[in-house]
């Protein structure tokens, strides 16, 4: 169970990650068009924004499954003496 916990939050922190980029390039995107109508960088932004705060709640999930992990680790650690 705790290697499943330990996948889990690996993965979760690469997706995590990977929002993270991507939350940067829509953002970047929005900046480099100069001469836009006002719809592009409203859509970028809010891609931008929903790729934030998925990387935020993967992120922060994925660093509390890793904490758990440690603490199932240490806890059947101390048991086996």
């Amino acid at each position: 169970m705790k290697k499943k916990i330990m996948i889990s939050a690996i993965v979760l922190l690469i997706v995590a990650l990977v929002c993270y980029g991507l939350s940067a390039w829509f953002y970047y995107q929005g900046g480099l068009v100069m001469d836009g109508p006002g719809e592009f960088y409203q859509k970028m932004g809010q891609r931008a924004r929903v790729c934030e705060n998925l990387a935020k709640g993967f992120g922060i999930t994925g660093a509390v499954l890793l904490v758990i992990s440690f603490f199932v680790k240490k806890c059947r650690g101390n048991r086996r003496l």
